[in-house]
């Protein structure tokens, strides 16, 4: 909660975050095959918007939060891929 807004507090919150979970992640993507490269993407994914300003506490835990961002970068990374192969780059946004 303390990572929202785009104060000084509220951006080392934000690092301290990313800082924690990043190990986890880069695991996950590990276990599945991925390099390092990719959990650096998706945390410039998930840093390049307000994408925590909509979280609520009483919803659920952040960790959950962050597995299906994850899930959810990895899909449309996957699906992007798959449209350029097919000559698709017109469709992609």
């Amino acid at each position: 909660m303390a990572s929202r807004g785009s104060t000084v507090e509220s951006r080392e919150s934000l690092r301290v975050l990313c800082d924690h979970y990043y190990e986890p992640v880069f695991a996950y993507l590990k276990r599945t095959g991925r390099d390092r490269d990719v959990a650096h993407d998706f945390f410039a994914y998930l840093l390049e918007g307000n994408r925590f300003e909509h979280l609520e506490r009483e919803k659920g835990r952040f960790r959950s939060y962050l597995l299906g961002s994850l899930k959810h970068f990895l899909s449309h990374r996957f699906a992007r891929s798959q449209a350029a192969k097919r000559g698709g780059r017109s469709l992609i946004r």
